[in-house]
Protein backbone atom coordinates (compact mmCIF):
# COMPACT_ATOMS: atom_id res chain seq x y z
CA UNK A 1 0.00 0.00 0.00
CA UNK A 2 1.22 3.63 -1.08
CA UNK A 3 1.19 6.25 1.47
CA UNK A 4 -2.28 8.00 1.96
CA UNK A 5 -4.22 5.18 0.18
CA UNK A 6 -3.02 5.80 -3.33
CA UNK A 7 -2.86 3.61 -5.79
CA UNK A 8 -1.81 5.12 -9.10
CA UNK A 9 2.00 7.06 -9.73
CA UNK A 10 2.52 9.07 -12.46
CA UNK A 11 6.23 11.03 -13.14
CA UNK A 12 6.10 14.44 -14.57
CA UNK A 13 10.07 15.78 -15.67
CA UNK A 14 9.83 19.22 -13.71
CA UNK A 15 13.58 20.72 -13.95
CA UNK A 16 13.26 23.74 -11.45
CA UNK A 17 10.46 23.13 -9.20
CA UNK A 18 8.58 24.90 -6.73
CA UNK A 19 9.06 23.18 -3.57
CA UNK A 20 6.79 25.17 -1.09
CA UNK A 21 4.50 24.11 -3.77
CA UNK A 22 4.86 20.78 -3.05
CA UNK A 23 4.19 21.17 0.80
CA UNK A 24 1.25 22.67 0.48
CA UNK A 25 -0.52 19.60 -1.36
CA UNK A 26 1.44 17.19 1.48
CA UNK A 27 -0.76 18.84 3.90
CA UNK A 28 -4.19 18.71 2.03
CA UNK A 29 -5.34 14.98 1.54
CA UNK A 30 -5.70 14.89 -1.94
CA UNK A 31 -2.25 14.76 -3.09
CA UNK A 32 1.09 13.07 -1.39
CA UNK A 33 4.36 14.26 -3.40
CA UNK A 34 7.47 13.39 -2.91
CA UNK A 35 10.82 14.59 -4.69
CA UNK A 36 13.26 12.41 -6.55
CA UNK A 37 16.02 14.91 -7.73
CA UNK A 38 14.71 16.95 -10.84
CA UNK A 39 11.65 14.75 -10.89
CA UNK A 40 8.24 14.74 -9.14
CA UNK A 41 6.49 12.03 -8.32
CA UNK A 42 2.67 12.43 -7.53
CA UNK A 43 0.54 9.61 -6.11
CA UNK A 44 -3.37 10.37 -6.62
CA UNK A 45 -6.13 8.82 -4.64
CA UNK A 46 -8.38 6.95 -6.73
CA UNK A 47 -11.11 9.24 -7.66
CA UNK A 48 -15.09 8.28 -6.65
CA UNK A 49 -18.10 8.72 -9.14
CA UNK A 50 -18.03 12.40 -10.27
CA UNK A 51 -20.21 14.81 -7.99
CA UNK A 52 -19.69 17.43 -11.01
CA UNK A 53 -20.79 17.30 -14.15
CA UNK A 54 -17.75 18.03 -16.07
CA UNK A 55 -16.76 19.30 -19.79
CA UNK A 56 -15.58 16.29 -20.94
CA UNK A 57 -18.38 14.29 -19.53
CA UNK A 58 -21.19 16.01 -21.54
CA UNK A 59 -18.70 16.10 -24.69
CA UNK A 60 -18.75 11.89 -24.10
CA UNK A 61 -22.75 12.18 -23.73
CA UNK A 62 -23.03 14.43 -26.74
CA UNK A 63 -20.87 13.00 -29.13
CA UNK A 64 -19.97 9.66 -27.80
CA UNK A 65 -16.41 10.19 -28.16
CA UNK A 66 -13.29 12.57 -26.41
CA UNK A 67 -13.28 16.18 -28.17
CA UNK A 68 -10.69 18.99 -27.84
CA UNK A 69 -10.71 22.68 -28.01
CA UNK A 70 -7.83 24.62 -29.46
CA UNK A 71 -7.56 27.76 -28.13
CA UNK A 72 -6.99 30.74 -30.77
CA UNK A 73 -5.33 34.17 -30.16
CA UNK A 74 -6.83 35.76 -33.41
CA UNK A 75 -5.58 39.78 -32.23
CA UNK A 76 -9.31 40.72 -30.83
CA UNK A 77 -9.03 43.68 -29.02
CA UNK A 78 -11.67 44.87 -25.70
CA UNK A 79 -13.34 48.20 -25.74
CA UNK A 80 -12.09 48.54 -21.94
CA UNK A 81 -8.67 49.07 -23.50
CA UNK A 82 -8.84 50.95 -27.27
CA UNK A 83 -11.06 53.84 -25.62
CA UNK A 84 -14.23 53.13 -26.03
CA UNK A 85 -15.27 52.19 -22.95
CA UNK A 86 -12.14 52.75 -20.90
CA UNK A 87 -8.45 51.79 -21.05
CA UNK A 88 -6.60 49.47 -19.36
CA UNK A 89 -8.75 46.58 -19.00
CA UNK A 90 -10.20 45.19 -16.39
CA UNK A 91 -8.00 44.96 -13.20
CA UNK A 92 -7.29 41.55 -13.01
CA UNK A 93 -6.70 41.12 -16.72
CA UNK A 94 -3.30 41.01 -18.35
CA UNK A 95 -1.80 42.48 -21.68
CA UNK A 96 -2.57 38.68 -23.42
CA UNK A 97 -6.27 38.69 -22.50
CA UNK A 98 -6.59 35.37 -20.98
CA UNK A 99 -4.61 33.69 -24.29
CA UNK A 100 -3.64 30.08 -23.89
CA UNK A 101 0.37 29.90 -23.50
CA UNK A 102 0.01 27.33 -26.29
CA UNK A 103 -1.42 29.77 -28.96
CA UNK A 104 0.39 31.17 -31.53
CA UNK A 105 -1.40 34.41 -32.86
CA UNK A 106 1.76 34.95 -35.98
CA UNK A 107 1.06 31.71 -37.56
CA UNK A 108 -1.41 31.43 -40.45
CA UNK A 109 -5.14 30.47 -38.88
CA UNK A 110 -6.18 27.81 -41.02
CA UNK A 111 -2.50 26.27 -40.83
CA UNK A 112 -2.24 26.55 -36.90
CA UNK A 113 -5.53 24.71 -36.31
CA UNK A 114 -4.88 22.11 -38.29
CA UNK A 115 -1.60 21.29 -36.39
CA UNK A 116 -2.83 21.62 -33.39
CA UNK A 117 -5.54 18.87 -34.63
CA UNK A 118 -2.38 16.79 -35.46
CA UNK A 119 -1.22 17.49 -32.13
CA UNK A 120 -4.12 16.73 -30.07
CA UNK A 121 -4.69 13.83 -31.69
CA UNK A 122 -1.64 12.20 -31.07
CA UNK A 123 -1.42 13.71 -27.66
CA UNK A 124 -4.92 13.01 -26.28
CA UNK A 125 -6.27 10.53 -28.72
CA UNK A 126 -9.29 13.70 -29.47
CA UNK A 127 -11.00 13.13 -32.62
CA UNK A 128 -13.65 16.42 -32.86
CA UNK A 129 -12.70 19.47 -32.15
CA UNK A 130 -13.96 23.15 -31.06
CA UNK A 131 -12.57 26.13 -33.00
CA UNK A 132 -12.17 28.74 -29.27
CA UNK A 133 -11.76 32.34 -29.65
CA UNK A 134 -10.35 32.85 -26.15
CA UNK A 135 -8.41 36.01 -26.17
CA UNK A 136 -10.00 38.87 -25.28
CA UNK A 137 -13.36 39.77 -26.70
CA UNK A 138 -14.15 37.58 -29.70
CA UNK A 139 -16.80 39.72 -31.36
CA UNK A 140 -15.75 43.10 -31.12
CA UNK A 141 -15.55 43.27 -34.54
CA UNK A 142 -17.77 44.11 -37.68
CA UNK A 143 -19.67 41.20 -39.05
CA UNK A 144 -17.28 40.37 -41.87
CA UNK A 145 -14.21 40.22 -40.38
CA UNK A 146 -16.04 37.81 -37.26
CA UNK A 147 -17.02 36.20 -40.29
CA UNK A 148 -13.50 35.68 -42.28
CA UNK A 149 -11.82 34.86 -38.74
CA UNK A 150 -14.84 32.09 -38.03
CA UNK A 151 -14.58 30.87 -41.60
CA UNK A 152 -10.54 30.47 -41.07
CA UNK A 153 -10.87 28.57 -37.80
CA UNK A 154 -13.54 25.99 -39.61
CA UNK A 155 -10.69 24.91 -42.19
CA UNK A 156 -11.50 20.83 -41.52
CA UNK A 157 -14.18 18.57 -41.39
CA UNK A 158 -12.81 17.15 -38.01
CA UNK A 159 -13.88 20.92 -36.02
CA UNK A 160 -17.59 20.46 -34.90
CA UNK A 161 -18.00 23.39 -33.45
CA UNK A 162 -17.18 27.36 -32.51
CA UNK A 163 -16.91 28.71 -29.07
CA UNK A 164 -16.29 32.65 -28.73
CA UNK A 165 -15.15 34.43 -25.59
CA UNK A 166 -16.18 37.52 -24.93
CA UNK A 167 -18.05 40.96 -22.79
CA UNK A 168 -22.01 40.55 -22.46
CA UNK A 169 -21.83 44.51 -23.60
CA UNK A 170 -20.27 43.39 -26.95
CA UNK A 171 -22.94 41.45 -28.72
CA UNK A 172 -24.18 43.08 -31.10
CA UNK A 173 -27.27 42.13 -33.31
CA UNK A 174 -24.60 42.06 -36.29
CA UNK A 175 -22.25 39.52 -34.25
CA UNK A 176 -25.26 37.94 -32.88
CA UNK A 177 -26.46 36.86 -36.99
CA UNK A 178 -23.34 35.48 -37.83
CA UNK A 179 -22.98 33.54 -34.82
CA UNK A 180 -26.45 31.98 -35.69
CA UNK A 181 -25.67 31.42 -39.44
CA UNK A 182 -23.24 29.08 -37.26
CA UNK A 183 -25.69 27.19 -35.74
CA UNK A 184 -27.07 25.64 -38.69
CA UNK A 185 -23.97 23.86 -39.74
CA UNK A 186 -22.09 23.41 -37.26
CA UNK A 187 -22.87 21.10 -34.20
CA UNK A 188 -21.83 23.37 -31.01
CA UNK A 189 -21.96 26.73 -31.50
CA UNK A 190 -21.32 28.48 -27.89
CA UNK A 191 -20.24 32.07 -26.09
CA UNK A 192 -18.73 32.71 -23.40
CA UNK A 193 -19.63 35.54 -21.04
CA UNK A 194 -17.62 36.93 -17.78
CA UNK A 195 -20.25 37.85 -15.21
CA UNK A 196 -17.34 37.31 -12.43
CA UNK A 197 -19.99 38.32 -9.57
CA UNK A 198 -23.17 40.23 -9.06
CA UNK A 199 -21.92 43.16 -7.06
CA UNK A 200 -21.66 46.28 -8.81
CA UNK A 201 -19.55 47.90 -6.47
CA UNK A 202 -16.79 45.20 -7.07
CA UNK A 203 -17.29 45.49 -10.98
CA UNK A 204 -16.79 48.81 -11.57
CA UNK A 205 -13.68 48.77 -8.63
CA UNK A 206 -11.99 46.10 -11.06
CA UNK A 207 -13.43 48.32 -13.80
CA UNK A 208 -15.21 46.01 -15.78
CA UNK A 209 -17.11 47.95 -17.18
CA UNK A 210 -20.37 45.71 -17.50
CA UNK A 211 -22.87 44.62 -15.26
CA UNK A 212 -25.22 41.88 -14.36
CA UNK A 213 -27.65 43.72 -16.22
CA UNK A 214 -25.59 43.21 -19.04
CA UNK A 215 -24.78 39.45 -18.49
CA UNK A 216 -28.69 39.03 -18.09
CA UNK A 217 -29.43 40.85 -21.72
CA UNK A 218 -27.13 39.25 -23.51
CA UNK A 219 -27.79 35.70 -22.46
CA UNK A 220 -31.52 35.73 -23.30
CA UNK A 221 -30.27 37.29 -26.96
CA UNK A 222 -27.81 34.32 -27.14
CA UNK A 223 -30.20 31.61 -26.25
CA UNK A 224 -33.01 33.42 -28.38
CA UNK A 225 -30.41 32.36 -31.56
CA UNK A 226 -29.94 29.37 -30.54
CA UNK A 227 -26.32 29.62 -28.82
CA UNK A 228 -25.20 27.83 -25.57
CA UNK A 229 -23.54 29.98 -23.05
CA UNK A 230 -20.56 29.88 -20.65
CA UNK A 231 -20.34 31.91 -17.36
CA UNK A 232 -17.28 33.05 -15.95
CA UNK A 233 -17.36 34.07 -12.06
CA UNK A 234 -14.08 34.81 -10.14
CA UNK A 235 -13.75 34.57 -6.03
CA UNK A 236 -11.21 36.44 -4.41
CA UNK A 237 -11.59 40.07 -5.88
CA UNK A 238 -11.08 42.50 -3.53
CA UNK A 239 -13.58 44.17 -1.24
CA UNK A 240 -15.90 40.79 -2.54
CA UNK A 241 -17.99 38.39 -0.89
CA UNK A 242 -18.16 34.57 -1.65
CA UNK A 243 -21.99 35.12 -1.16
CA UNK A 244 -21.77 37.73 -4.06
CA UNK A 245 -20.46 34.85 -6.37
CA UNK A 246 -22.61 32.61 -4.85
CA UNK A 247 -25.76 34.49 -6.25
CA UNK A 248 -23.94 33.89 -9.51
CA UNK A 249 -25.42 30.60 -9.55
CA UNK A 250 -29.08 31.76 -8.46
CA UNK A 251 -28.61 33.54 -12.07
CA UNK A 252 -26.98 30.93 -14.25
CA UNK A 253 -30.08 28.60 -12.84
CA UNK A 254 -32.70 30.77 -13.64
CA UNK A 255 -31.37 32.00 -16.99
CA UNK A 256 -30.96 28.33 -18.28
CA UNK A 257 -26.95 29.35 -19.06
CA UNK A 258 -25.39 25.88 -19.82
CA UNK A 259 -21.89 26.05 -18.90
CA UNK A 260 -19.79 27.93 -16.36
CA UNK A 261 -16.18 28.36 -15.13
CA UNK A 262 -14.90 29.02 -11.89
CA UNK A 263 -11.93 31.01 -11.15
CA UNK A 264 -9.66 31.91 -8.35
CA UNK A 265 -8.27 35.47 -8.56
CA UNK A 266 -4.69 35.35 -9.67
CA UNK A 267 -2.12 37.99 -10.31
CA UNK A 268 -0.16 38.66 -13.01
CA UNK A 269 2.80 40.85 -12.95
CA UNK A 270 1.33 43.14 -16.17
CA UNK A 271 -2.18 43.33 -14.62
CA UNK A 272 -3.35 46.21 -12.32
CA UNK A 273 -3.57 43.89 -9.63
CA UNK A 274 -0.43 42.87 -10.46
CA UNK A 275 1.25 46.05 -9.76
CA UNK A 276 -1.06 46.99 -7.09
CA UNK A 277 -0.01 43.81 -4.89
CA UNK A 278 4.14 44.17 -6.18
CA UNK A 279 3.69 47.67 -4.60
CA UNK A 280 1.33 47.27 -1.45
CA UNK A 281 0.75 43.38 -1.24
CA UNK A 282 -3.05 42.30 0.17
CA UNK A 283 -4.13 39.54 1.42
CA UNK A 284 -4.99 36.50 -1.69
CA UNK A 285 -7.62 33.77 -0.86
CA UNK A 286 -6.03 30.64 0.37
CA UNK A 287 -6.12 27.36 -1.30
CA UNK A 288 -8.33 25.77 1.37
CA UNK A 289 -10.58 28.92 1.43
CA UNK A 290 -11.32 28.88 -2.44
CA UNK A 291 -11.58 24.86 -2.72
CA UNK A 292 -14.68 25.50 0.01
CA UNK A 293 -15.94 28.60 -2.00
CA UNK A 294 -15.98 26.43 -5.21
CA UNK A 295 -17.03 23.01 -4.16
CA UNK A 296 -20.18 25.74 -2.63
CA UNK A 297 -21.17 27.14 -5.60
CA UNK A 298 -20.91 23.54 -7.26
CA UNK A 299 -23.54 22.59 -4.80
CA UNK A 300 -25.69 25.82 -6.05
CA UNK A 301 -25.27 25.23 -9.66
CA UNK A 302 -28.43 22.83 -11.35
CA UNK A 303 -27.30 19.59 -12.05
CA UNK A 304 -27.28 20.00 -15.73
CA UNK A 305 -24.69 22.86 -16.08
CA UNK A 306 -21.54 22.03 -17.44
CA UNK A 307 -18.65 22.43 -15.45
CA UNK A 308 -15.52 23.57 -17.67
CA UNK A 309 -12.87 24.37 -15.02
CA UNK A 310 -12.47 25.07 -11.38
CA UNK A 311 -8.98 26.52 -11.13
CA UNK A 312 -7.73 29.63 -12.98
CA UNK A 313 -3.77 30.44 -13.02
CA UNK A 314 -0.91 31.54 -15.09
CA UNK A 315 2.03 29.90 -15.95
CA UNK A 316 4.60 30.14 -13.33
CA UNK A 317 6.85 32.53 -14.64
CA UNK A 318 4.13 34.89 -14.52
CA UNK A 319 2.07 34.21 -11.22
CA UNK A 320 2.80 36.70 -8.89
CA UNK A 321 -0.01 35.55 -6.54
CA UNK A 322 -0.79 33.29 -4.80
CA UNK A 323 1.48 30.96 -3.72
CA UNK A 324 -0.58 27.83 -4.54
CA UNK A 325 -2.08 26.54 -7.31
CA UNK A 326 -4.30 23.23 -8.08
CA UNK A 327 -3.05 21.43 -11.39
CA UNK A 328 -5.38 21.18 -14.25
CA UNK A 329 -4.69 17.83 -14.79
CA UNK A 330 -5.94 17.03 -11.34
CA UNK A 331 -8.48 19.08 -10.59
CA UNK A 332 -11.68 17.02 -10.62
CA UNK A 333 -10.03 14.59 -8.72
CA UNK A 334 -9.46 17.34 -5.76
CA UNK A 335 -12.86 18.91 -6.27
CA UNK A 336 -14.66 15.21 -5.94
CA UNK A 337 -12.56 14.66 -2.97
CA UNK A 338 -13.08 18.27 -1.57
CA UNK A 339 -16.95 18.08 -2.25
CA UNK A 340 -17.36 14.27 -1.04
CA UNK A 341 -15.42 15.45 2.01
CA UNK A 342 -17.78 18.20 2.72
CA UNK A 343 -21.18 15.79 1.45
CA UNK A 344 -21.72 18.00 -1.42
CA UNK A 345 -23.00 17.13 -4.69
CA UNK A 346 -23.58 19.71 -7.98
CA UNK A 347 -27.00 20.95 -8.01
CA UNK A 348 -27.97 19.89 -4.11
CA UNK A 349 -28.45 23.19 -3.02
CA UNK A 350 -30.04 24.80 -6.42
CA UNK A 351 -32.24 27.01 -6.70
CA UNK A 352 -34.52 27.48 -10.07
CA UNK A 353 -36.63 30.57 -9.99
CA UNK A 354 -37.10 32.66 -12.92
CA UNK A 355 -37.99 35.79 -9.94
CA UNK A 356 -33.82 35.77 -9.05
CA UNK A 357 -33.25 37.24 -12.47
CA UNK A 358 -33.64 40.57 -10.76
CA UNK A 359 -34.98 43.67 -12.86
CA UNK A 360 -32.48 46.44 -13.96
CA UNK A 361 -32.55 48.69 -11.12
CA UNK A 362 -31.92 45.97 -8.23
CA UNK A 363 -28.44 45.60 -8.51
CA UNK A 364 -26.48 47.94 -5.88
CA UNK A 365 -25.05 50.73 -7.76
CA UNK A 366 -21.38 51.71 -6.98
Amino acid sequence: MLPGGCLGVEFLTQGTYDWARVGTYIGSGFLFCRPVASVICLLVKPSSASRVRTLSAYFRERYGERVHKIAIDYGFTCPNRDGALGVGGCAFCDSQGAAAAYSEGDMDLGDYVRRMINRFEKRFKAKHFIAYFQSYAGTYASPDVLRRAYDQALCDERVIGLSVATRSDCLSDGALDVLADYVKRLREVRVEFGLQTTNKVTLAAMNCGHTPEDFVDATRRAHDRGLRVCAHVIFGLPGDRPEDVYACADLINALGVEGVKIHNLYLTPDSRLGREFSSQPFPMMSREEYLHCACEMLARLGPAVVIERVVGDAPDDRRLAPDWTIPKQYQWQIINEAMELRGLVQGGQAVFDSERVAPADSYPDP
